[in-house]
């Protein structure tokens, strides 16, 4: 069972090429993400569930 599935994977150069673009696509998101700019939006949308009043009172 294990070889029927692995002979999809025959050109490992596509499997390997597939492999670094998700790779290096997970890293940069996650250097993204954890940017130093990034982290007085992320304390302001921490706090907005905490907060009373606002717009999202008006819709219940």
């Amino acid at each position: 069972m294990k070889q029927e599935g692995l002979a999809f994977f025959a050109d490992v150069h596509w499997t390997i090429a597939a492999f670094l673009i998700f790779l290096s696509f997970f890293v940069l998101m996650v250097i993204w993400v954890s940017k130093k700019s990034n982290q007085s939006h992320f304390q302001q949308m921490a706090h907005l569930p905490l907060e009373e009043g606002g717009s999202n009172e008006s819709r219940q």
